[in-house]
């Protein structure tokens, strides 16, 4: 499951580790479920956090793209 915290899909860890991806996402919901509130809190914000590095590199990407100069 650090994988999956760390920012990989769970597709691409279940072809690592040779599971299927029904497999890790019921893992997951069971990780959920048994989580104190301050653990959810935490799951949710990296969550968010990695959604928000995604956006803001795509954002620099279309900066960069749109700011050369023709």
């Amino acid at each position: 499951m650090k994988m999956i915290d760390n920012g990989q899909t769970v597709r691409s860890v279940a072809a690592s580790l040779g599971v299927g991806e029904n497999l890790l996402h019921k893992w997951k919901s069971v990780r959920r479920a048994g989580a104190s509130g301050l653990e959810l809190e935490v799951i949710e914000l990296r969550a968010k956090n990695r959604q928000l590095e995604l956006e803001r590199d795509i954002l620099k990407k279309a900066l960069s793209i749109f700011s050369r100069e023709k």
